[in-house]
């Protein structure tokens, strides 16, 4: 929402509704949040049938406390092991991890803000065992042994240990997470191939 703000691409209730799967209220309340809780300075505009900054804005951020910032230490090392035993598909992964643990400096242009509430992600797991703890916090409800409801504010730190949990996996809901995961995963394909 912030980026379709911030790009003038005038999001409207209706719109924020279809790409979240979320109620049209629920679309027009994050909204209203937004403005009235985190100062947005949004505005409508009769003629584009949707929303806008009027002046430049900036969405608060997530900040990772200790715990994650251990998590995030211990898998950027893991990852690393990994690549230089030779499993060439891992290059890369581990600086990433190490730039979300805040070991390695972000570039202005490489820091995501995040929204304050929270996604909730409904994943079934394909195979019967995975490394479930990796994941296994964001964990809100089990629906069967197989489907869980997962709930999280960073996407991409999420998709980034749903990826390491090492079993096959599909994002039931929401859409845009199920999108996003496969562009990481065509990324780190189209990486990897000679």
């Amino acid at each position: 929402m912030h980026f379709q703000l911030l790009n003038n691409q005038f999001p409207n209730a209706k719109k924020l509704a279809v790409h979240f799967e979320i109620s049209h209220r629920q679309a027009q309340r994050d909204l209203e949040y937004m403005r009235d809780s985190l100062g947005a300075p949004i505005e409508y505009l009769f003629a584009k049938k949707g929303y806008r900054y009027k002046e430049s804005f900036i969405l608060p951020t997530y900040f990772i406390d200790k715990s994650d910032q251990v998590i995030l230490e211990d898998l950027s090392e893991y990852y690393e092991g990994l690549f230089e035993m030779g499993l060439k598909h891992y290059e890369g992964f581990s600086d990433l991890l190490k730039r979300l643990s805040g070991q390695e400096a972000i570039k202005p242009e490489q820091v995501i803000h995040l929204p304050v509430a929270p996604f909730v992600a409904t994943i079934e797991f394909l195979e019967g065992r995975s490394n479930f703890r990796l994941i296994q916090r964001f964990c809100i409800k089990e629906l069967s042994e197989n489907r869980k409801i997962f709930e999280f504010t960073n996407s991409e730190l999420f998709i980034g240990l749903l990826l390491s949990c090492g079993t096959g996996f599909r994002v039931e809901s929401p859409a845009w997470l199920r999108e996003r995961v496969v562009q990481i995963s065509e990324k780190v394909i189209h990486s990897n191939r000679f």
